[in-house]
C-alpha cells in the first residue's frame, strides 16, 4: 500500500508497544500503517550507560509466534543473556528493538506524524513531508513522549540549568561540574551514579525519608514456600506484582479513583539491586527535603529546600530532575485540539475501554497513558504482549481482510 493511500488502522509510535501491536496486526491480516522512529525514546533520550530495571524474561517485545525474543537476539548477536539477575543495557535493548522491527515490522514508515484530526469516516493524519492519509482507526503508542514531569519550582530555570533524565543523553558532560539530582527512583539513582562515574560532583535530594532498594531475584533457587509466598512475575517477585502483571482486566474493573492511585504508586520509586553499591556510601544523599524554590544566577542554580532542620540552600551547576512522569494528554502536540477535547480523561490520561478505545470511537491509546486504566503493567515492556493481543483482537474483529 502506498503511504498516502487510505488504511484501516494507523499506529503512531514505534516503541515496544507500537512495534508489538503492528506485528500482531500483520499476523491477523489487518491492513495498517505504522509511523515513527524505531525505539526513539530508548535510543535518543535515555542516558548513555543506563540499564533496564526489568529482568531479561520480562523485556521481550511481542510477535504472534513469540519467537523474536530478547534471548534469541542476544544469542544471535553474541551478547550475554540471563533470564534473571543480569542487567540489560539500554544499548542492547535498543538494538534488540531495531532487530525486532527489521524482522517483524519491515513496513515501518519512519516519517513523523505532524497532526491527527477527525475526518469523515475516521481520521486524517498529516505527515512531516506534507503527505497525508485517512485511517478508519488510529492507535497512539507514543510511550512517555511528552510525559516527563518537571516540578513547577524548576520550570523557570534557563535552558541547560535543569534537565530531566529523559533528556539527559550524556551524563558525563561537563567533567568536574556539580549536579543535584532530584528524586529517589531508578532513573534518579542511576543518573546520579552515571554522573559520578563520569566525573561529576553529585548530590541526591529527595522528599522520601528512605531510599528503597529491590532485592536480587533468586528464581528457582528459592524454596517452594518462598515461591508460593512471593510468586514470580514480569513485574517482580511478590503476590501484588503477580496480580498486577497477570490480571490487568481485573484492574480495569476497579473504581477509577482507586485505579488512578494504584497505577503509579504501586511499584513506586525504588532502585535496582545491582545499582545499590554504585550509590550507597559513594554519593551524598539528603532525604526528607522538599523543594520550595529555585533560582539561577551567575551560571549557578540555588535550590531552597525545606527539611528536618528547616530551611536549607544548595548551590549547584545543574539540576537533574529524576522526578518521573505524569500523564498529560495535552503534551501530545500532534493531537488536534478539537479532537483532544473530545477525549474523556481522568487525571490527565484518556479513559479507556477494555479494548483500549477512548470516548472517541476508533481512537485507541496503548502504553504509558493506559496505566490508569490497566495498571502498572502498562509502565513496563512486559505489558506489550497483553496489550498487542487485546487490541489486535478487537481491531481484527472489525476489519475486512487484506
Amino acid at each position: 500500500m502506498a503511504p498516502s493511500s487510505d488504511t484501516d488502522v494507523a499506529v503512531i509510535g514505534a516503541g515496544p508497544y507500537g512495534l508489538s501491536l503492528s506485528a500482531h496486526l500483520s499476523g491477523r491480516g489487518v491492513r495498517h500503517e505504522i509511523f515513527g522512529t524505531p525505539m526513539d525514546s530508548w535510543r535518543n533520550h535515555m542516558p548513555v550507560g543506563m540499564h533496564l530495571k526489568s529482568e531479561g524474561f520480562a523485556s521481550n517485545l511481542s510477535d504472534p509466534a513469540g519467537e523474536l525474543t530478547l534471548e534469541r537476539f542476544c544469542r544471535h548477536s553474541g551478547i550475554e543473556y540471563a533470564r534473571i539477575a543480569l542487567p540489560i543495557s539500554v544499548d542492547t535493548f535498543s538494538r534488540y528493538g531495531a532487530w525486532f522491527q527489521e524482522n517483524a515490522v519491515p513496513q515501518l514508515d519512519r516519517r513523523y506524524v505532524e497532526a491527527l484530526e477527525s475526518a469523515p469516516d475516521g481520521f486524517r493524519i498529516s505527515l512531516a513531508d506534507g503527505e497525508s492519509l485517512r485511517a478508519r482507526r488510529v492507535v497512539v503508542a507514543t510511550g512517555i513522549q511528552g510525559q516527563a514531569y518537571i516540578p513547577p519550582e524548576l520550570e523557570q530555570l534557563p535552558e541547560g540549568a535543569c534537565v530531566h533524565t529523559y533528556d539527559q543523553r550524556d551524563p558525563a558532560q561537563p567533567i568536574d561540574a556539580s549536579a543535584v539530582v532530584l528524586g529517589a527512583g531508578q532513573s534518579a539513582l542511576e543518573a546520579a551514579a552515571l554522573l559520578r562515574e563520569g566525573g561529576r560532583r553529585v548530590r541526591i535530594v529527595a522528599r522520601t525519608g528512605t531510599i528503597s532498594w529491590l532485592s536480587k531475584p533468586k528464581g528457582s533457587e528459592r524454596s517452594l514456600r518462598e515461591r508460593f509466598r512471593y510468586p514470580e512475575s514480569g513485574l517482580g517477585e511478590g503476590r501484588a506484582q503477580w496480580l498486577y502483571s497477570n490480571h490487568p482486566l481485573a484492574f480495569h474493573r476497579m473504581p477509577s479513583g482507586w485505579r488512578n492511585e494504584k497505577a503509579f504508586s504501586v511499584l513506586g520509586p525504588a532502585g535496582a539491586w545491582w545499582l545499590r553499591p554504585r550509590v550507597e556510601d559513594r554519593i551524598d544523599i539528603d532525604l526528607g527535603r522538599r523543594l520550595t524554590s529555585a533560582d539561577a544566577k551567575d551560571g549557578k542554580v540555588c535550590l531552597v529546600l525545606d527539611g528536618p532542620a528547616g530551611r536549607q540552600e544548595i548551590e549547584t551547576d545543574q539540576v537533574v530532575a529524576g522526578t518521573g512522569y505524569k500523564p498529560n494528554l495535552t503534551a501530545l502536540e500532534f493531537l488536534d485540539p478539537e479532537l483532544r477535547e473530545k477525549v474523556a480523561t481522568s487525571f490527565g490520561a484518556p479513559v479507556l475501554s477494555r479494548s483500549f478505545e477512548t470516548s472517541v470511537p476508533g481512537l485507541y491509546f496503548i502504553g504509558y497513558l493506559a496505566a490508569p486504566s490497566f495498571g502498572p503493567l502498562m509502565r513496563f515492556v512486559f505489558g506489550a504482549r497483553f496489550t498487542a493481543t487485546q487490541v489486535a483482537s478487537r481491531l481484527a474483529a472489525q476489519s475486512a481482510p487484506r
